[in-house]
């Protein structure tokens, strides 16, 4: 059976997706959040983290992306994942606590979860 080349896309649309914004807020997190007007986490440390799991997440989306057979079993961690941010960000969202701004992302990441868990399901015939 022949993999769909829908997954592979969308796997490497996260990768780069998370990787784009791991290594924007790593090299340019001041800057970011200053034009956003986000006041800054203390201690900064708590981004720096995020970013650098979202550059470690970007990998296994790439690797995923590269063998969908051989890395089915990571896809349950990927849905784990923006799963995650989801959980962490819409309720603060929805009650006002936290700026719109991180709204888009989780949304971004409900479309993903879609996309995943149908990726799954398919490769798990497989």
């Amino acid at each position: 059976m022949k993999i769909p080349k829908w997954i592979r896309v969308v796997f490497l649309a996260s990768c780069l997706y998370d990787g784009i914004i791991g290594l924007s807020l790593l090299l340019a997190y001041d800057e970011m959040f200053t034009v956003l007007g986000i006041s800054f986490p203390n201690p900064r440390a708590y981004v720096e983290l995020m970013a650098l799991l979202l550059i470690v997440v970007s990998i296994m989306f790439y690797d995923i992306a590269r063998k969908p057979i051989e890395n089915r079993n990571m896809i349950i961690y990927a849905i784990l994942v923006k799963c995650a941010y989801c959980v962490a960000i819409l309720p603060h969202w929805i009650f006002g606590n936290i700026s719109f701004i991180f709204a888009p992302f989780a949304f971004f990441d409900l479309v993903f979860i879609a996309f995943f868990i149908k990726a799954h399901y398919l490769l798990k015939k497989m």
